[in-house]
């Protein structure tokens, strides 16, 4: 029986860890996941729980803090905030409840996680101070993977192009554990 393999409560480790720890560990979760190439619909939901929580402390340590997606919204119509910011929560949703649609489907668009995960890197190296090394991998790769949408100097264009063409040739999962141990030992 199940009720007979749990642990007594008083073996149990209990762990203390505030809202910024656990945000943190969502997301290097998400991004050794990500990099693996494993389930996108996890990586979605830690992402999105993790940048959710970033948000909210955000706020409310400092009201006037802007956030990636304060920006983003900032750049939107008025008439159409409501609808992208639903928009911008709907897989978030759809993935953690089932109370208005227990048999929905959804047409779940993969590179917004990339995105969601681009914000929750950003938003807590704002909000936090720090910015980790697996952070700097997802950061690197995510400015690689989409030079496209910087506005890079002539020299760092050049210089994104050839990363870009490595990280084709070695695939994610390489690239992950190759610039994860060069962070660490810049960090030494």
């Amino acid at each position: 029986m199940l009720a007979e393999r749990r642990p007594k409560e008083e073996k149990m480790t209990k762990h203390n860890i505030n809202k910024i720890d656990a945000a943190r560990r969502q997301i290097e979760t998400a991004i050794t996941l990500f990099f693996y190439e494993m389930d996108i619909i996890s990586i979605h939901t830690l992402a999105s729980a993790a940048y959710t929580i970033i948000f909210d402390v955000a706020k409310k340590n400092d009201a006037s803090v802007t956030t990636c997606r304060d920006m983003e919204l900032a750049s939107v119509k008025e008439e159409y905030k409501k609808f992208y910011v639903k928009k911008m929560k709907e897989a978030e949703n759809f993935f953690k409840h089932a109370d208005k649609d227990p048999h929905g489907v959804l047409a779940f668009n993969q590179n917004q996680t990339e995105f969601i995960l681009w914000d929750a890197v950003l938003d807590f190296h704002t909000n936090a101070g720090e910015m980790p090394p697996i952070f700097r991998v997802y950061y690197l790769w995510f400015t690689v993977t989409h030079h496209e949408l910087f506005n890079f100097s002539e020299e760092k264009k050049r210089l994104q192009l050839e990363a870009h063409e490595e990280l084709k040739a070695m695939g994610r999962g390489a690239y992950f554990e190759k610039y994860l141990l060069r962070m660490h030992k810049l960090n030494e």
